[in-house]
């Protein structure tokens, strides 16, 4: 950002230049509120780059709370309402080059595509207003009640109360946030985080992907199940290999599997009528592909991977498992 874009947009925040040495504004730290000991900065600690060739993004650099980009800074602003949208897209728009300093009426920069299907990750700072779920123990409580390995809690997020789960590519590139919520009550209780969630325009997201797919080893056997829990659950007993489809099958879902060329599928879905759906379109696409097993969770009395209880009752389902021919 130059550093007249700059000036007017710590102007538009109500933000003292405390200093300026060439390429760096000494201010007071706008997130002293959230991340300082005593939510104060009466000493400026905190610097603002700048670049007059606008070549370079912005970067925050806080002594007291660390080192992030100026548009990260923003979002968990406007995240936390303490700014509005204009302020967040007038930012975005100084630093493409695409908006005079003074003016403050502005086109949506995110501008929608009609290719459904093309992937777009997720916005980068977008994570940056998501609370790593390690740090909540409200989140860390839920996941021993459901017998998952707190390790597994570095992986996630929390929003709202509830699980975010980041879906990957094997490229390790996030394109989906899928939010979980935990109360059993709740109306939609799973859907897919969008930027609207955060104030924000346009889409992300891609129709192809498995929740831990990035994580998976071809070459051995992999199971397939519903939802991430049943994946974090099977993890946590020693099962690495899983991945789950996330509420639904897709036709690029399918796809992308038939693309690995799966040596071998274990079939987990749940034992509702949504489950066996899902098991009769894996087998129509992929039995000529992979040797595939059905698992019955009923036969230790659960209906699915999320709910065993031990690592005892996973193996007597393995033995049981049914080859499709």
């Amino acid at each position: 950002m130059t550093r007249d874009s700059l000036y007017k947009l710590l102007q538009i925040l109500g933000i003292v230049v405390a200093r300026d040495d060439g390429e760096w504004l000494t201010i007071s730290c706008p997130l002293a509120y959230k991340f300082h000991l005593y939510r104060s900065d009466e000493h400026p600690s905190c610097g603002i780059s700048y670049d007059n060739t606008n070549s370079k993004r912005s970067v925050v650099n806080c002594f007291a709370c660390g080192s992030r980009d100026l548009l990260s800074v923003l979002t968990i602003l406007f995240y936390d309402k303490k700014i509005d949208y204009d302020i967040l897209r007038f930012y975005i728009e100084h630093e493409q080059g695409k908006a005079d300093a003074r003016e403050l009426n502005y086109v949506d920069i995110y501008e929608e595509t009609d290719d459904t299907n093309q992937a777009i990750p997720v916005y980068p700072q977008i994570l940056e207003c998501l609370l790593p779920a390690y740090k909540s123990v409200e989140i860390k409580r839920y996941f021993k009640q459901r017998r998952i390995n707190l390790n597994l809690t570095y992986n996630v997020y929390t929003w709202k109360g509830g699980v975010v789960f980041p879906i990957r590519d094997v490229d390790n590139k996030i394109y989906k946030l899928h939010y979980r919520s935990r109360s059993k009550n709740k109306k939609n209780r799973f859907f897919f985080l969008e930027p609207r969630h955060f104030g924000l325009s346009g889409k992300w997201g891609a129709k192809h992907l498995w929740y831990n797919i990035e994580n998976i080893d071809w070459t051995k056997p992999v199971f397939l199940v519903e939802g991430e829990f049943d994946v974090l659950r099977l993890i946590t007993l020693g099962i690495h290999n899983a991945i789950a489809c996330c509420g639904g099958i897709s036709k690029e879902q399918i796809q992308y599997l038939q693309s690995f060329s799966p040596i071998c599928l274990y079939l987990g879905f749940d034992s509702d009528l949504t489950g066996k759906k899902y098991t009769s379109k894996i087998i129509e696409h992929l039995r000529d592909l992979s040797t595939l097993y059905r698992l019955n969770w009923g036969v230790v009395g659960v209906k699915d991977a999320g709910d065993l209880k031990s690592r005892q009752d996973l193996d007597k389902v393995l033995k049981k498992a049914k080859i499709i021919s």
